[in-house]
């Protein structure tokens, strides 16, 4: 199959502005979805990404539009993302049946969904005509690199490179990273974020935690908490504590560094407010 960069037109003009906002989109599981029933806490969140790849294919097109309907209840006017997460990035969608899943992506409803999330590594699989139909319903596409395990830093420009190709609007990067490459990975949030204006950086485990908080306040704006009784990816953090953080970062006081502070200042200041005041 040809590379779909003809359908994929929404270039996003690089930006030399303060950061966005940090948004913070809360996680939305297949469970939830399937009975219909959702923390409170979502609706307090900056955004929503819809996890529907643990639901049966049969029943995802009626939950999304059923948690349409309560957004438009609750009167949530935030990003939805929705993804169908391959197994080997971290999912439930079978890895042998990933081009199974743009006969899903075609039958979302119409004004349901603002994003999705389209791992890299198999943007080859979409059909140029579901990317036609999301893309003319007014979709956009989020691609995303995702790695488990350790990969070197150079990694994560060559599968920027790849996105540059073709022209997402916004991009994903959630990668493991050691201790001593979470400057480098910050560092990589820097650029991501002065380029494409809807981007998200971060590290899993542990030691990435830090990252979810950092990385949107050098221009990734874009990161993912947790609503419901605990994390879907390593290291992820719940919603409430990112919220205070943020809040914490806001303040007059909080003597956060300047947008172009070495990254050792940045971790720093953010080990200190991680847990306030």
């Amino acid at each position: 199959m040809k590379a779909p960069i003809a359908v994929l037109k929404g270039i996003v003009a690089q930006t030399t502005k303060a950061p966005p906002k940090p948004c913070i989109l809360g996680i939305v599981t297949a469970d939830m979805l399937a009975a219909r029933q959702y923390p409170p806490s979502l609706w307090e969140c900056g955004g929503v990404e819809l996890r529907a790849d643990g639901l049966n294919p049969d029943l995802v097109a009626g939950a999304v539009s059923d948690f349409d309907n309560e957004k438009g209840r609750r009167g949530f006017t935030g990003p939805v993302i929705f993804t169908l997460r391959l197994r080997r990035d971290g999912g439930a969608w079978p890895d042998d049946a990933a081009a199974e899943r743009n006969a899903i992506w075609e039958s979302l409803p119409p004004g349901t969904c603002d994003w999705v999330d389209l791992e890299v590594d198999a943007i080859t699989q979409v059909d140029e005509v579901t990317l036609d139909t999301l893309r003319s319903s007014g979709v956009k596409v989020l691609l995303s690199h995702h790695a488990f395990t350790p990969e070197d830093s150079s990694l994560w420009e060559t599968r920027l490179d790849t996105m540059r190709a073709f022209h997402p609007d916004g991009v994903k990067f959630a990668v493991t990273a050691s201790t001593a490459q979470i400057p480098l990975l910050l560092e990589f949030a820097r650029k991501v974020g002065a380029e494409f204006s809807d981007a998200c950086v971060l590290g899993m485990g542990a030691e990435g935690s830090v990252t979810r908080l950092v990385s949107p306040l050098l221009g990734c704006a874009l990161t993912y908490g947790f609503i419901g009784d605990g994390a879907v990816a390593p290291g992820q953090l719940p919603v409430k504590a990112m919220q205070d953080f943020f809040a914490r970062a806001a303040r007059a006081d909080s003597g956060v560094p300047a947008a172009d502070a070495p990254v050792a200042h940045w971790l720093e200041w953010a080990a200190a407010r991680m847990e306030g005041p």
